[in-house]
Protein backbone atom coordinates (compact mmCIF):
# COMPACT_ATOMS: atom_id res chain seq x y z
CA UNK A 1 0.00 0.00 0.00
CA UNK A 2 1.23 3.52 -0.87
CA UNK A 3 0.00 6.54 0.26
CA UNK A 4 0.53 10.20 -0.44
CA UNK A 5 -1.26 13.56 -0.36
CA UNK A 6 -3.81 12.60 -2.87
CA UNK A 7 -5.18 9.30 -0.74
CA UNK A 8 -3.96 5.54 -0.92
CA UNK A 9 -3.17 3.26 -3.54
CA UNK A 10 -3.57 -0.34 -3.27
CA UNK A 11 -4.94 -3.64 -5.47
CA UNK A 12 -8.37 -5.00 -5.09
CA UNK A 13 -10.28 -7.77 -6.90
CA UNK A 14 -13.42 -5.80 -6.64
CA UNK A 15 -14.91 -2.61 -4.89
CA UNK A 16 -16.57 -3.59 -2.16
CA UNK A 17 -18.28 -2.17 1.35
CA UNK A 18 -14.88 -2.31 3.01
CA UNK A 19 -13.09 0.13 0.53
CA UNK A 20 -16.31 2.28 0.48
CA UNK A 21 -15.81 2.18 4.74
CA UNK A 22 -12.53 3.51 4.11
CA UNK A 23 -12.68 6.61 1.72
CA UNK A 24 -15.42 7.80 4.21
CA UNK A 25 -12.99 7.51 6.94
CA UNK A 26 -10.54 9.41 4.93
CA UNK A 27 -13.49 12.06 3.70
CA UNK A 28 -13.87 12.71 7.41
CA UNK A 29 -10.33 12.56 8.58
CA UNK A 30 -9.29 15.18 6.34
CA UNK A 31 -12.53 17.09 5.75
CA UNK A 32 -12.80 16.74 1.84
CA UNK A 33 -15.93 16.49 0.82
CA UNK A 34 -15.52 13.83 -2.63
CA UNK A 35 -13.91 10.64 -3.29
CA UNK A 36 -13.50 8.19 -5.63
CA UNK A 37 -12.86 4.59 -5.70
CA UNK A 38 -11.08 3.03 -9.00
CA UNK A 39 -10.33 -0.25 -9.66
CA UNK A 40 -8.36 -0.87 -12.85
CA UNK A 41 -7.51 -4.92 -12.32
CA UNK A 42 -10.94 -5.17 -14.74
CA UNK A 43 -10.95 -5.14 -18.26
CA UNK A 44 -13.22 -2.23 -17.77
CA UNK A 45 -12.64 0.28 -15.28
CA UNK A 46 -14.94 0.09 -11.95
CA UNK A 47 -15.53 2.90 -10.33
CA UNK A 48 -17.38 3.93 -7.36
CA UNK A 49 -17.61 8.29 -6.67
CA UNK A 50 -18.35 8.35 -2.81
CA UNK A 51 -19.73 11.96 -1.86
CA UNK A 52 -19.54 12.73 2.65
Amino acid sequence: MNTDKHGLIHEIEKITNHEVGQVLNYLKITGLKLGVVLNFRRARLEWKRIVL
